[in-house]
């Protein structure tokens, strides 16, 4: 069975192209044609865990960075802090669109 996030790659590369998906990513356009061939002579792992960060990063609104999925969630599973700068962004986590455990959430 293939790799969700290949199958990704190989989607992503075939709505534009080998160019706009390297340069997006910030790695050699090489690379990812041969990872999107599935010709690649190494583990493409990295290159792949790369594109899941970029591809499938989490714009949070309260840091106004990208975030990938295990950090948002990690900032919206904590408890309730006692600091006024924690606190804020606890209660916007909490209220989060990106919040997967808030009981609106549409997945």
């Amino acid at each position: 069975m293939s790799d969700p996030r290949l199958v990704q790659l190989q989607r992503a590369v075939a709505e534009s192209s080998v160019t706009a998906v390297a340069n997006k990513l910030g790695i050699p356009r090489c690379t990812v044609s041969l990872v999107n061939g599935e010709k690649y002579p190494a583990n493409p792992e990295n290159i792949l865990r790369r594109f899941d960060e970029v591809w499938n990063g989490i714009d949070c609104p309260h840091l106004a960075r990208q975030l990938t999925r295990a950090e948002c969630d990690a900032f919206s599973d904590r408890p309730r802090p006692n600091q006024p700068l924690g606190l804020q962004h606890w209660r916007a986590c909490q209220a989060c669109q990106h919040n997967l455990k808030r009981k609106d959430h549409e997945a």
